[in-house]
C-alpha cells in the first residue's frame, strides 16, 4: 500500500509540474512545412538574360504570376506539359519569346520560365502583366481557369485571415500573400512551425520569386534550406529566396489589399484521390556501386536501414559493360544483418563495350539484338552464373528490352522472354531456387510489348515481381498515371508475380520529386494493386526520407513459401502393363514451418482425361527442408497409346497453392505409351531424318510435322547449332509439343567442333575446326 501511495504522489507532482510548465513556457509545435516546391524566378531587371523582355521597369508586376506558377507546379506536377498539350505553342509578343513555348515541365530551361508566367497572365487574366501588377481576384481567375482546363484535378480556394493561416497550411493549402515590400509584392507561404502563443517564436516559410527578400533587414528573415527542392538558376537572377520570417515580421509587412484582412489560400487535389496508405509491401531503392563506395559501405547500409529499406537493387553491370561484384560482396553481409534483401542489378542488352566490339548484332546505339545467341550465351554464362556464387536474394534485370524498335525484329518478344527463362533456369541450377528473379519494365501499357519486346505475361512466368518504371518526370505525367500503369501490369502479369511501382525520386537533371507528388504516387499505386515501391535512385532528399519513413513495410514479416524442386517419372516410354513411378520433391523455401502440406497429382491419358488421382501429405516441413513423395500407377491392358501427362500441385492444408505444374517455370510430366506390336511399315523399329531449322521454318512447323508423321518418321534430328556457330533454340521450343502430340521424338542436333565464329578464340586444327583437347 505504501508503494502504491508513493506512486500516486509522484503522478500528482508530475501533473502539477506539467501544468505549471504550460503556464510559463510557450506551446511549441512542429507543424506543416510543404517542402520541395519548384522554383519560378520572376524577371528582375529590364535586361535580365531570361526570355522575358518588355523594356525598362516592366518586370515588377510579375511577382503574382511567379508565386502562382510555383504553387500550381507544386499541386499539379508537370503542369507545363499538361497546358502545352491543350494549347500548343502560343506567342504573345513580336519578339517571339512570350507565351507558352515548350512542353518542358521542369522550368529548367531559361526559355520556358517567364513564358509560362506570361501565359498564365494572358490566358487566364486576359492581359500582359507589367508594372501595374495584378490583384488577388485576377490570381484567383488563374486557379479557376486551370481547374477548367485540367479535369483530373479540382481546386479548393478560401479567403483566410492571419489567424486562420496555420489551420489551412496544416490542411495542405498554400497561401499567396500580398505585402508592402517594394510598394506591393506577392510571396508564397508554404508552411509554419513554432509557437502558438508567441509571434516572435512562430515562423512562416516563404518561397519568394524575387532574388532577395525585399525591404527586410538581416534581423527579419532567415535563409533556410528546409524548403529547397528544385531550384534552377535563370539568367542573371541566380539567388534563390527560400526563407522564414516570424509572425511579427509577417504582421509588419502584411498588406490588406482587399480591405477585409484576408489573403488567397488554395490547393488542387486529384479527382478520386485514394485514401492515403500507411503501409507498403516493400520499400526498395536502386543504387549505383560508385555511390555506395563513395559514401562507404557501412555508412550506406546504416542509412538505408535507418529508413526502413527492405530491398536494395545494387548495380553490378552497367551500360558501359563493366561487370563488378566487389561492392556486392562487401554489401551483402551488412545488409543481411539489417534485414535488407540484396538484388544484383544488371543491364542486359544495353552494353557499350559489347556493341563496340563488333562481335554481336546491334539494333541501334549501344543496344544488342536480343536474338543474338552469342551475346545471350555470354550474358548467361559470364554474368548470371557468377552472380549465383554470391549470397544474393535476387537478380534484377534492367534494359531487358529493345530501345523502342522491337516491332522491326521478328521474334523479338520471344527472344526477350528467353532471357528470363534462361536466367531463372540458371539460378535454379546453381542453388538459387529461393532467390527471386525480377526486372525493370517500360511503363507504356500495350506498347511495352510491341515496341520494347517486353511481353510481361510471358516474361513474368519466371519472375517474383516486376518494377514498371513509372517515372512521372520522364513521362511528364501525374501521380494518377502511376496508378493507371500499375493497374495495367497487375492485370497482365502471370499468376504469382507481383508488381512494385518504380518511382522517380530524382530525374536525369537532378530534380527531386516533391513529398506531395511522392505521397500521391504511392497512394495511387497502392490503390491499384502495387505490392511494393522502389525509389530511383539513391540518395533521396531529406524530405523524401521523412515521408518514406511514415510507411511501414509489411513484406518483412515471416512468410510461408514452398517450391516443387523436381517432378519425374521413372521412364519416358512404357508399354501396356508397365508400372509408372511418379516422384515429386517439394521444399519449404519460406520462413515458417509448413504443417500437413499436401502434394496432389493427376495422371491423364492422351485425350486429357484423368485416369487416376493421387494425394500425399507431409506432416512437417521446416524452413529449408525438402521431401520426396512417390506412388505407382499400373498401365492396364487398354491404356491409350500416345503421350500421357502428370499434372501436380503443392498446397498448404487450407488449400493455398504453394507451387504447381502451371507456374514458376514448371510444366506437366510427360511420358509415352507405345504399341510394340506396330512397328513402322518397313519393318524397322525406327525411321529418322536430319533437318535444318530454316527448312522447318520455311515449311511451317505444323506442315513439317504432319508430313514426316504421315511417312512414319519416328525420330528427327533438328539443327540447333550450325557450323557458323549460331545457336538457336526457338524452332526447337516451338516444334517439340507439336511433334510429341504426333508421337514423333525430337533430338537436338548441335555441330560440336566445327565453328566458324569461335575458331579464332580457341585452338584450331585447320579451317573452322577446333581442337577437341581445348578445355
Amino acid at each position: 500500500m505504501k508503494t502504491m501511495k508513493h506512486s500516486k504522489q509522484i503522478r500528482v507532482a508530475f501533473v502539477l509540474f506539467t501544468v505549471l510548465s504550460l503556464l510559463i513556457v510557450p506551446l511549441i509545435f512542429s507543424q506543416t512545412i510543404n517542402k520541395g516546391v519548384w522554383y519560378h524566378q520572376q524577371p528582375t531587371s529590364d535586361n535580365d538574360s531570361g526570355p522575358f523582355y518588355g523594356g525598362a521597369s516592366t518586370y515588377e508586376g510579375w511577382c503574382g504570376p511567379s508565386a502562382m506558377g510555383m504553387a500550381l507546379h507544386y499541386f499539379i506536377p508537370n503542369i507545363h506539359a499538361k497546358l502545352y498539350g491543350i494549347y500548343g505553342e502560343i506567342d504573345y509578343h513580336d519578339d517571339g519569346r512570350g507565351g507558352l513555348k515548350s512542353s518542358d515541365p521542369y522550368c529548367y530551361n531559361p526559355s520556358t520560365t517567364y513564358t509560362y508566367e506570361d501565359f498564365l497572365g494572358h490566358n487566364y487574366i486576359g492581359r500582359h502583366i507589367t508594372t501595374s501588377g495584378c490583384s488577388y481576384y485576377e490570381l484567383k481567375s488563374i486557379i479557376t481557369g486551370v481547374d477548367e482546363d485540367i479535369s483530373s484535378y479540382t481546386s479548393q480556394t478560401a479567403w483566410v485571415t492571419r489567424s486562420q493561416m496555420r489551420d489551412y497550411l496544416d490542411d495542405g493549402y498554400l497561401i499567396i500573400l500580398n505585402t508592402y515590400q517594394g510598394g506591393g509584392h506577392y510571396i508564397l507561404i508554404t508552411g509554419w512551425d513554432g509557437s502558438l502563443t508567441d509571434a516572435d517564436q512562430r515562423y512562416y516559410y516563404v518561397w519568394d520569386g524575387w532574388k532577395v527578400p525585399l525591404g527586410l533587414d538581416a534581423s527579419q528573415y532567415i535563409y533556410t534550406t528546409d524548403l529547397v527542392g528544385n531550384k534552377p538558376n535563370y539568367g542573371t537572377a541566380q539567388n534563390i529566396s527560400t526563407y522564414k520570417i516570424t509572425a511579427t515580421t509577417l504582421n509588419n509587412i502584411f498588406r490588406d489589399q482587399i480591405g477585409d484582412g484576408t489573403m488567397l489560400a488554395f490547393k488542387f487535389v486529384p479527382v478520386n484521390l485514394p485514401q492515403s496508405v500507411s503501409e507498403v509491401g516493400a520499400k526498395g531503392v536502386w543504387a549505383w556501386g560508385s555511390t555506395v563506395r563513395d559514401e562507404g559501405v557501412s555508412n550506406f547500409v546504416n542509412n538505408i536501414a535507418s529508413h526502413g529499406i527492405s530491398d536494395l537493387f545494387l548495380l553490378v553491370k552497367g551500360v558501359d559493360g563493366t561487370f563488378n561484384t566487389q561492392t556486392l560482396e562487401d554489401v551483402i553481409p551488412l545488409a543481411h544483418q539489417n534485414g535488407i534483401k540484396v538484388h544484383a542489378w544488371a543491364m542486359v542488352l544495353n552494353d557499350m563495350d559489347a556493341s563496340s566490339s563488333g562481335q554481336y548484332s546491334g539494333v541501334g546505339g549501344s543496344w544488342i539484338d536480343a536474338r543474338d545467341e552469342n551475346y545471350r550465351s555470354y550474358f548467361i554464362n559470364d554474368i548470371i552464373t557468377p552472380l549465383c556464387a554470391f549470397d544474393i536474394d535476387g537478380i534484377h534485370l534492367d534494359c531487358i528490352r529493345y530501345p523502342g524498335n522491337a516491332d522491326n525484329y521478328s521474334g523479338s518478344q520471344d527472344a526477350i522472354t528467353e532471357y528470363c527463362r534462361l536466367t531463372r533456369e540458371t539460378m535454379d541450377n546453381n542453388g538459387k531456387t529461393s532467390a527471386s528473379l525480377n526486372a525493370a519494365i517500360m511503363p507504356e501499357g500495350d506498347a511495352t510489348a510491341v515496341i520494347y519486346g517486353q511481353d510481361v505475361s510471358a516474361m513474368t512466368q519466371y519472375m517474383a515481381f516486376i518494377t514498371p518504371m513509372t517515372y512521372t518526370h520522364n513521362y511528364k505525367a501525374s501521380p494518377r498515371w502511376v496508378g493507371d500503369q500499375t493497374a495495367y501490369f497487375v492485370n497482365h502479369v502471370a499468376a504469382g508475380c507481383e508488381v512494385w511501382a518504380g518511382l522517380q525520386s530524382s530525374d536525369d537533371d537532378g530534380n527531386y520529386m516533391t513529398p506531395l507528388e511522392l505521397r500521391q504516387s504511392v497512394d495511387f499505386a497502392s490503390a491499384n494493386g502495387s505490392a511494393g515501391i522502389a525509389y530511383f535512385r539513391y540518395p533521396l532528399t531529406s524530405w523524401q526520407w521523412e515521408l518514406s519513413d511514415e510507411w511501414t513495410v509489411t513484406n518483412g514479416e515471416p512468410v510461408t513459401r514452398g517450391a516443387i524442386l523436381d517432378a519425374v517419372t521413372n521412364n519416358s516410354e512404357y508399354n501396356r502393363g508397365d508400372t509408372v513411378v511418379v516422384e515429386i520433391t517439394v521444399k519449404n523455401t519460406g520462413d515458417l514451418d509448413i504443417e500437413n502440406a499436401v502434394v496432389e497429382w493427376d495422371i491423364k491419358d492422351p485425350a486429357g482425361s484423368v485416369v487416376e488421382s493421387y494425394s500425399k501429405s507431409v506432416a512437417l516441413l521446416i524452413p529449408g527442408s525438402s521431401e520426396t513423395l512417390s506412388d505407382i500407377h499400373v498401365l492396364d491392358a487398354n491404356s491409350e497409346f500416345g503421350t500421357w501427362s502428370v499434372e501436380y500441385v503443392f498446397k498448404q492444408s487450407d488449400g493455398t497453392v504453394l507451387d504447381s505444374y502451371a507456374i514458376n517455370n514448371h510444366s506437366p510430366i510427360s511420358f509415352s505409351v507405345v504399341d510394340p506390336t506396330s512397328p513402322p511399315a518397313s519393318g524397322l523399329t525406327a525411321k529418322s531424318l536430319w533437318v535444318w531449322g530454316s527448312t522447318v521454318r520455311d515449311a511451317g512447323i505444323s506442315n513439317f510435322v504432319d508430313e514426316i508423321a504421315a511417312h512414319g518418321i519416328t525420330d528427327f534430328f533438328l539443327l540447333v547449332k550450325g557450323v557458323d556457330g549460331t545457336f538457336n533454340t526457338q524452332t526447337l521450343s516451338d516444334i517439340i509439343p507439336v511433334a510429341h502430340a504426333a508421337g514423333v521424338r525430337v533430338h537436338a542436333w548441335p555441330i560440336v567442333l566445327q565453328d566458324d565464329a569461335k575458331v579464332s578464340y580457341y585452338t584450331g586444327v585447320g579451317g573452322s575446326w577446333i581442337d577437341a583437347r581445348d578445355t
